[in-house]
């Protein structure tokens, strides 16, 4: 909710402006406040990606080992 925190400095100036000014005001607020979250969201997105892209890789290590040494096991019973 942090992003909220320019609508207070809004509602201290809201006395002295006009109508139209403080839709501006609040509109440019919200906006920076959404471009705000939106950058801390992405990266916690591409942290997240990137998380599950080292966990993928590892299970993909793991299993060509186990289908390898199953592939070897296998090769000398039918052998």
């Amino acid at each position: 909710m942090i992003f909220l925190l320019p609508f207070a400095a809004a509602k201290a100036a809201a006395a002295t402006i006009t109508l139209g000014e403080m839709i501006a005001i609040t509109a440019t607020t919200v906006g920076i406040g959404a471009g705000i979250k939106g950058a801390i969201d992405y990266n916690k997105a591409k942290k997240l990606k990137e998380e599950a892209a080292a966990e993928y890789v590892q299970m993909t290590k793991k299993i060509r080992r186990r289908s390898a040494k199953l592939k070897k096991s296998s090769m000398r019973l039918a052998a």
